[in-house]
């Protein structure tokens, strides 16, 4: 019985801590952003100015947000997210998880509450790689 109670609360001790390093990683980007750096690496350029449509945080994987646009205002409260990334990559798109298809393509549906709206879009693959991009959308009840 105590053999089972000691490893039961290992467990839940290891995993506070895989979700506390995930998170402060997560945190240190963001604060790194936010203090004027870029997302490390930037993965990609277009006519010679960053696109910021695509990021990679950490190896082999690009992650490319195609719908909403960010920045964009919207009178519905249900929003498709799609975008691109690895083949087969875990994706989530905010507490939502799913999963893209052999040629990388990913597609979702998000609630939206009035207001400004942070879409968090992140995607890892079978070898580890991870990318993330935030996008905002602001939604504006229509007047009735």
């Amino acid at each position: 019985m105590k053999k089972n109670l000691v490893l039961i609360i290992a467990g839940i001790l290891v995993l506070i801590v895989v979700v506390g390093v995930l998170v402060g990683a997560k945190i240190l980007r963001k604060i790194g952003t936010k203090l004027g750096g870029t997302p490390l690496p930037t993965a990609s350029t277009q006519n010679g100015k960053y696109n910021p449509a695509t990021e990679t945080v950490s190896g082999d994987i690009t992650l490319s947000v195609n719908a909403p646009t960010n920045g964009s205002t919207t009178t519905k409260s249900d929003i498709e997210v799609s975008g691109k990334t690895s083949a087969n990559a875990e994706v989530f798109v905010n507490d939502l998880e799913t999963t893209a298809d052999a040629n990388g393509n990913f597609k979702t549906t998000v609630t939206l509450d009035e207001g400004e709206n942070t879409i968090t879009v992140s995607a890892n693959d079978s070898n580890g790689n991870y990318a993330e991009k935030d996008i905002t959308v602001t939604y504006e009840v229509p007047a009735q």
